[in-house]
């Protein structure tokens, strides 16, 4: 399935997935939407929610206290292992570079959250 976070919760009902994938998106949103569609994707997946997000390149995005903006381009960097944690998830492995990979836009990097649901 394949949704637009806007209305995740209509399309996904009341059914489960063994993994759901969230690449790219959650920078669009601010924080309080971006923890509900943390939150949302928990409560659909089964076994391990996988989320690709953008990291700060500074501080790993773990210690955030709030969510601050690239100043590329405005976009959200966000806490996303608080998100999990207060969504009642549980983070299983994570990767935080802190440095741009080779090749990339000086302002850009990514982190990578994989989650399972709180009911393990």
């Amino acid at each position: 399935v394949a949704s637009d976070i806007s209305n995740l919760d209509e399309v996904m009902g009341d059914r489960k997935f063994d993994v759901v994938l969230s690449c790219g998106v959650l920078m669009y949103l601010d924080e309080p939407r971006a923890a509900r569609a943390v939150e949302t994707m928990l409560a659909h997946t089964r076994i391990l929610l996988g989320v690709i997000s953008l990291a700060d390149l500074s501080v790993d995005n773990s210690v955030l206290a709030h969510s601050t903006t690239r100043s590329a381009d405005l976009a959200f960097i966000h806490n996303v292992d608080a998100m999990v944690v207060k969504a009642g998830g549980k983070g299983v492995a994570r990767k935080w570079t802190g440095a741009d990979p080779p090749g990339r836009y000086s302002h850009s990097s990514p982190l990578f959250i994989l989650a399972e649901p709180g009911d393990k």
